[in-house]
């Protein structure tokens, strides 16, 4: 993936910290085959963080094959995607999955 904005740190229950890479989810790059954890979130008039979903996938690019998913995330009023990418170690994708849900208790993780 290329054309990344900055990153975003994002702390864990754990207060393990995540450097994740921040994309506007209207234009958002060509992904590749990437393992990493994904943040759905909506940034405010102050220009914070809000996080409406968290996940994790072994591949990034069959993960957004579904453009049906990605319109539902907008409608539901995602503004960017946050990634990190991450190891091909599924269990400590779902470890850093469980450990930021756990702290921000998502709307859609629920």
């Amino acid at each position: 993936m290329q054309d990344h904005r900055e990153e975003v740190r994002w702390e864990g229950g754990s207060r393990t910290i995540y450097r994740y890479r921040f994309y506007f989810m209207n234009a958002l790059p060509v992904f590749i085959n990437e393992p990493g954890n994904i943040i759905f979130a909506k940034e405010d008039e102050y220009v914070d963080w809000s996080p409406l979903l968290i996940d994790e996938t072994d591949n990034l690019k069959e993960y957004f094959a579904d453009k049906e998913r990605l319109w539902d995330l907008r409608k539901k009023g995602v503004t960017h995607l946050h990634f990190h990418p991450s190891t091909l170690d599924s269990q400590k994708r779902r470890d850093e999955k469980t450990d930021l849900i756990e702290k921000y208790q998502p709307e859609y993780n629920k």
